[in-house]
Parts: structure tokens; sequence; C-alpha cells
């Protein structure tokens, strides 16, 4: 299953609104390397020695901005996540395929190896929170695909006399619902980096830590 990967990051100084090499992205990965990795964690807090990656990413500076630290961050399913198809032979000879989704789990995860911490950065408690809301916000849409997973599970039914159309359709299917909720994630990483990353903003930082904390607390049945 194709992961699709966001890169998150945090700029230190004051604009209204992102320079394009700060905004958050997409970048779609389906390398097996990228998934067994063993610098992949699940959602839990960050330490400064999370961010392995030893040299900047690209541009980090675009006149007095500067990019205090990069996360790279993605959403996908989980690795028990299976696919179950049924062979059915009608008294004519017809076959029948039907396929059902027998486990459906989505996970978030960080890529240590991936992520930068730029040593020139001072605010280090500032820019953990920073880096550790990135994660929880994404870490919360995963949640909320195991929320609707758990009905997929017991409504979804594909049938075909095409073995291979089921698994198309019924992997269509996920990818469509993982498309949404990244898209969401994105969208919100873009928002909080806009109201905080170009500025030093405890404040506004702070209404968003406390926004993601409750948000997490209402979807930790689905972690």
């Amino acid at each position: 299953m194709k992961i699709a990967r966001l890169l998150l990051v945090l700029v230190l100084a004051g604009c209204s609104r992102l320079p394009d090499f700060a905004a958050p992205k997409r970048i779609d990965s389906d390398s097996k390397e990228s998934i067994e990795s063993d610098d992949l964690i699940s959602y839990r807090k960050l330490q400064r020695g999370d961010f392995k990656r030893a040299s900047a990413p690209g541009q980090v500076k675009h006149g007095k901005y500067e990019l205090g630290a990069l996360t790279c961050g993605s959403i996908s399913t989980s690795p028990d996540t299976q696919l179950e198809l049924v062979t059915t032979k009608s008294p004519d000879g017809q076959v029948t395929y039907t396929g059902t989704l027998k486990v459906l789990r989505f996970r978030s995860l960080m890529d240590r190896q991936c992520s930068w911490w730029n040593p020139t950065n001072k605010q280090h408690d500032y820019t953990l929170q920073h880096e550790q809301i990135h994660f929880a916000l994404h870490e919360i849409e995963a949640r909320r695909l195991n929320e609707k997973a758990a009905k997929l599970v017991k409504t979804t039914k594909v049938e075909s006399d095409d073995k291979d159309e089921v698994v198309e359709r019924l992997n269509a299917l996920i990818k469509e619902l993982l498309d949404e909720h990244i898209e969401i994630a994105l969208e919100r990483n873009h928002d909080f980096d806009s109201e905080t990353s170009l500025g030093h903003d405890p404040k506004r930082q702070a209404e968003w830590w406390k926004t993601v904390q409750r948000e997490l607390a209402e979807t930790a049945r689905f972690k």
C-alpha cells in the first residue's frame, strides 16, 4: 500500500504568509525501505535526538527567514491490513469473487532519519512543541481514519467475476479514504504553520497545543 508522506516544517521569523520553501508539502512514496525503516516511530513525545538528518534539506533560508526544524511524517495503512477473497462457484460453473476488508487500520509515523534540526536554532522548547503539534495533527487524522475503518470492515463487500477487479476496487476505496484525510492533515498543518511558524508566538501555539491535546483525548480509543 502506498504511503503518502507529509513534510512538515518550522520557520522562525516574522511574516504574514509562508514562503513556498517553508510550506508543508506532500510527497508520495511506495518504497519498501521507507515503510520498514527502523527510524520510523509511532506517535509519542518527541525529543531533540529524534531529528537525525545531518544535512539541511535543501533551501532553509529566505532573507531573514530560516527553518528551525523539519519533521517528515506519514499516514499509511498498518502492516496488519488484510483483504479477504471468497470464491463461489455456481452449479452452472460461474465463478464469483467476493472481497471484504478483513482488517483495516491506519497509523501515523515520524521518520527520524529524514527529519532535521537546525543546529543554530536556540528556541529548543518552542520548536519541540511545534514539531509535536505537527506530529499530533496527522496522528489525529490516522485515528479518525481508524474510526471510519471500523465501520467499513463491517459493511464493505465487493463482488465480481474478475478477481483482480475485486482487489483493485478494494484498494481504490482504501486509497480514496487515505487521500481524503492526508489532504485534511496537510491543510491543518499549513494553517498551523501560517499562524505560528513565522514569528515567535507562544500564545497562539499554546492554543493549538490545547486543541490537539483535546482531539487526541477524544480519539484515544481509535489509536
